[in-house]
């Protein structure tokens, strides 16, 4: 899966505090870095919010990813 420079499509990988949030990507990178090499964390700071990550440049290419992390759970494409 490719990211994409201004592309308007990114992931959402489920809704946590921001210290949960570091820590789920940091787990995801480490379970997950082939998949995720070049996908930047977007969001997931402050009290609670969505942990976002990519951008991509069509939501094929954000569905692809998800689909490769279906283990992960709670993964699905958002645009914005």
């Amino acid at each position: 899966v490719e990211p994409a420079r201004g592309g308007d499509w990114l992931v959402e990988l489920g809704t946590q505090a921001e210290g949960d949030a570091r820590a789920r990507w940091r787990a995801l990178r480490e379970a997950h870095g082939d998949l995720l090499d070049g996908v930047a964390r977007l969001a997931g700071t402050g009290r609670s919010g969505p942990l976002l990550a990519g951008p991509f440049a069509d939501r094929a290419a954000a569905e692809q990813l998800c689909a490769r992390l279906a283990a992960a759970g709670g993964c699905r494409p958002v645009r914005l």
